[in-house]
């Protein structure tokens, strides 16, 4: 775990060891079919779900029942959670993501407003 946010008397564990290059090489390698690289990225981040979600939430030693999964590159969160069909569909890195109870969650960038 990166970080814990102390929430009342709980903490909700933050995980930021994202593999980005991993995820980008998966993005921009040429793949016999683009659905093939597709599937391939959306392995890696459900493995990496499925790693977060059994180590850090842990409700019997103090943590909150959910995580957080810190995606640092828009780009990479755009793929993984916003190009999903149908983000309901368990089968779908979304779906996959909020069943173990880990939020994915990206930099947001705030722009400056003229005045």
């Amino acid at each position: 775990m990166d970080a814990a946010l102390r929430l009342g008397d709980r903490l909700v564990p933050v995980d930021a060891k994202f593999p980005l290059e991993a995820c980008q090489r998966l993005l921009t390698r040429p793949a016999p079919k683009p659905s093939a690289r597709r599937a391939r990225f959306a392995r890696t981040l459900k493995e990496r779900i499925d790693e977060i979600a059994d180590k850090y939430i842990r409700p019997d030693e103090g943590t909150y029942d959910f995580a957080l999964m810190y995606i640092p590159a828009e780009n990479v969160y755009y793929e993984a959670v916003l190009r999903a069909e149908d983000p309901g569909d368990a089968k779908s890195v979304l779906g996959h993501a909020l069943r173990r109870r880990v939020i994915p969650y990206r930099p947001t960038r705030s722009t400056p407003t003229a005045w």
